[in-house]
């Protein structure tokens, strides 16, 4: 039902005569792949800040919860999660966030 809407909005768009080149969006690989093929092949896929974030979270509770690591608990994943989302709000491009990654800020310590 997702994907329908989303053909159906950018079939919509297509008509009025603007041209998507580009939509942001949780990472449903049904509603992309559908798109493409029923709208534009070259249509880019960003990710929505909030699940990228969310997904991120999860999976750390998940190594937590396989006891992969130890000190991985709640207050460490927090602030984990509070560093990513600086690091991705705070960068421009894929090369100033890895960047951002790999240094230290006053904020989150590596």
């Amino acid at each position: 039902m997702e994907s329908d809407m989303a053909v159906e909005m950018l079939s919509d768009l297509k008509s009025k005569g603007f041209h998507v080149k580009k939509i942001i969006m949780d990472n449903d690989t049904t509603t992309i792949s559908r798109a493409r093929a029923s709208f534009d092949e070259s249509l880019e896929k960003f990710s929505d800040f909030n699940h990228t974030k969310k997904n991120v979270t999860n999976k750390l509770y998940s190594l937590r919860k396989e006891k992969k690591y130890n000190n991985l608990g709640p207050k460490a994943i927090n602030h984990l999660t509070k560093c990513f989302a600086y690091a991705v709000k705070g960068s421009e491009d894929a090369a100033s966030m890895k960047k951002s990654f790999g240094g230290h800020s006053s904020t989150c310590f590596w």
